[in-house]
Order: C-alpha cells, then sequence, then structure tokens
C-alpha cells in the first residue's frame, strides 16, 4: 500500500476516538452553569474588564467563540484556569473562561503566553487540540507522524503558530478537535491558510445536538464501516484550491 494511503488509512482509524472524546466532554459540560448565562444585551454590552465564568455548556462556548471582542480561554487543567483569571484581569479583556470537569494529566503552555504550543513534532499533518482534549488527542494519535498543537486560548486564533506548523510539514492537513460545536473554529483555520492549499476535518460536538442542525461532512464523523476505510470520499478541502 503506498505510504499516502497508509497514512490516511491510519488517521481514519483514529478519528473515531477523537470525535469520541470531543462529543463527551460536550456532552458532560451541558448540564451545570450558572455564570455563563448571559443574553445577547449582556454579551453586546459587556464592557473592558468583564470576566465571566462558564462551567460546561458547550453551546454558550460556541456563542462566545463567534463573538467579536471577546477573549475566549478554554483552560485544559486548573492551573491554566488560574493563569487564565490573571492574564485576564492583568489585561483588562471582555474574557470569557469556559472550565470543563475534564482534566488534561498535567498544565501546559504556562509562562508562554496565549500562542498555540507544539506539543509533539511530525510531517504528515497537524492536529490542533484545544483545552481538555489535548490528552485524548495524544492518546488517539500515538504513532502517527502528526504535529500537535494545543491551546487553552481560542480568541485570539493563534494564525502564525498554526501557519508555521502548516508549512513545516510534508502535509498541509490540518485536524481541528474543540469541545465545542464542530467547526466553532473552522473559519479562522480557512483564513489563516487562504494562501495555502490544504485539507481539513473538524471533529468537536455534534451540531445537531447543539440545536443548529447538522451539515455536510457528518459521515466523516462516524465510525468506518471496515477498518482502514473512511466513509467519505475525502475530508472537505478549503475554498482556496485542492489539496496535494
Amino acid at each position: 500500500m503506498p505510504r499516502a494511503l497508509r497514512h490516511a488509512a491510519r488517521l481514519t482509524r483514529a478519528v473515531p476516538d477523537l470525535t469520541e472524546a470531543a462529543a463527551h466532554t460536550a456532552h458532560d459540560t451541558h448540564t451545570a452553569y450558572d455564570t455563563a448565562q448571559a443574553t445577547d444585551q449582556d454579551r453586546e454590552g459587556a464592557e473592558e474588564g468583564t470576566v465571566l465564568f462558564g462551567y460546561g455548556a458547550s453551546n454558550i462556548l460556541t456563542l462566545f467563540g463567534s463573538r467579536p471582542g471577546w477573549t475566549v480561554h478554554v483552560p485544559g487543567h486548573p492551573d491554566e484556569v488560574r493563569r487564565a483569571v490573571l492574564d485576564s484581569v492583568a489585561r483588562g479583556d471582555r474574557a470569557y473562561i469556559h472550565m470543563s470537569p475534564r482534566s488534561n494529566a498535567e498544565p501546559r503552555g504556562i509562562g508562554l503566553g496565549r500562542g498555540f504550543e507544539m506539543v509533539r513534532e511530525g510531517r504528515s499533518g497537524v492536529v490542533l487540540a484545544i483545552g481538555p482534549l489535548l490528552d485524548p488527542v495524544l492518546r488517539a494519535t500515538a504513532g502517527l507522524d502528526l504535529a500537535v498543537l494545543y491551546t487553552a486560548t481560542i480568541r485570539p486564533f493563534d494564525s502564525a503558530g498554526l501557519r508555521a506548523a502548516v508549512l513545516a510539514a510534508d502535509r498541509p492537513d490540518v485536524v481541528l478537535v474543540e469541545p465545542c460545536a464542530r467547526g466553532t473554529s473552522a473559519h479562522h483555520v480557512a483564513e489563516t491558510l487562504i494562501q495555502v492549499p490544504h485539507r481539513l476535518l473538524a471533529l468537536g460536538a455534534s451540531r445537531d445536538d447543539e440545536g443548529v442542525g447538522g451539515g455536510r461532512g457528518d459521515c466523516c464523523l462516524r465510525p468506518s464501516p471496515s477498518p482502514g476505510t473512511c466513509p467519505c470520499p475525502s475530508p472537505p478541502r478549503s475554498p482556496s484550491g485542492p489539496g496535494e
């Protein structure tokens, strides 16, 4: 089997594990939230220096992720929550800090600012893991030649960090793994790589679960009918042009 096909088959087998982790995180965090139950008027009228906390409720995370002018933190460890609070207060941000009952084994990025952190190097593509989904991503991609980026801050989006990682890889393939509605950050990836022909696979909570309807590419997130096969013809391609 050609090397490219072997790589595609192994990545396909990892997709159900990543999808299950993202979906479980979203479902686990769908129940208890108080502080983040802000109305549209509350969000629009918030002044600089406003810090909101949400415990779970992936739909609220999705909403804040789409709002301009907000800094959105998704800590993957309790130590990262503390850092996000101190950083937001020091900067006077309008910030939303999304907390989850799940946690990575150890904190990441302490003292590195808000940019994406390279957790594992690889040449066959880039996986961007957000918040508490880092550990499941590392387990699902073990043995694959994939670069794994991590961030606990999804807004602002570190375009420079993602672009550098993709250009350093041999294949411009990106897998986005978020603990919120699938594709919440997909447009940021597309804008970042608008001059780079690439392929993007976005994993996260089903949009049916979020109440906003499903979309094309849903079959990419279902288990393959047989080992080493994908139920989709190919991952969705960027409008900027066909991938290599």
